[in-house]
């Protein structure tokens, strides 16, 4: 893993080439580890995920590591790290391209949105390795895509491409592959001028509506977007508006 930070942005690239940057075990514990620094760090407002070179994003988990030390199996569970970047209030956007697999799907799902070169291929081989997906991913891919593509992906196999995935609500837009990268900066960096309040407060709001009622997860949301009407950025946004300039929020 490596983290390459640019002004607001954080950086996340999985960084295993040799292996079209499937994951290991070490990798999953650097991302938690990552992960809560990036949560902390006040200077980063908007977290990018990104693939090492410009064939994969994460092509799944390294298959061929697997009972070794390396293995994904003697990680942390990909479940907790795909929490923990559910859960980050920042931000988070996958930059998706080439081969988006497996466990990579996980990953992506697991981020507020998905831009994607014109060259992505999202797909999830589980049937045909006889492990199953796990039930987190599942969810996440139902909410997204709906039962009827996620049982595709699941039972089929095939991976769609990125016009397949467009349609499909699994990435939010699709732009040419070699100007994906400085697309997502432009609309990392539009993102980072917003209010870190209210965009953690939409986040919680969005993982409420899909929650049953009376979820904690509501509660949660209702005082964070409570939250926003007293706070410092409310008042500069307000200042801003009426002196026709753009507001600098401080996040508090």
């Amino acid at each position: 893993m490596r983290v390459d930070q640019a002004g607001p942005i954080g950086w996340v690239v999985f960084e295993h080439p040799g292996r079209h940057n499937a994951l290991t075990g070490p990798m999953m514990a650097e991302m938690l580890s990552v992960v809560d620094r990036l949560a902390h760090d006040e200077s980063v407002r908007v977290v990018v995920l990104r693939g090492d070179g410009d064939r994969a994003f994460v092509s799944g988990a390294d298959i061929s590591a697997l009972g070794s030390s390396a293995g994904i199996d003697r990680g942390p569970n990909l479940e907790d790290v795909t929490a923990a970047l559910a859960n980050l209030t920042k931000p988070v956007i996958a930059a998706l391209r080439g081969w988006c697999l497996g466990a990579g799907v996980l990953v992506a799902t697991a981020a507020d949105l998905r831009i994607a070169g014109d060259d992505v291929r999202v797909g999830i081989p589980a049937a045909r390795l006889g492990v199953a997906y796990p039930r987190s991913g599942v969810d996440r891919l139902v909410a997204l895509a709906g039962p009827a593509v996620a049982a595709e992906m699941l039972m089929i196999g095939d991976p769609l491409d990125a016009s397949a995935s467009l349609r499909a609500g699994l990435v939010n837009r699709v732009v040419a592959a070699d100007d994906l990268f400085d697309h997502v900066e432009t609309v990392a960096r539009s993102v980072a001028t917003n209010a870190p309040l209210t965009l953690a407060a939409s986040k919680l709001a969005i993982t409420a509506v899909q929650r049953p009622p009376g979820d904690p997860a509501g509660a949660a949301a209702d005082q964070a977007v409570a939250a926003c009407f007293g706070s410092e950025d409310f008042q500069e946004g307000r200042r801003a508006f009426a002196e026709k300039r753009p507001p600098a929020f401080g996040g508090r």
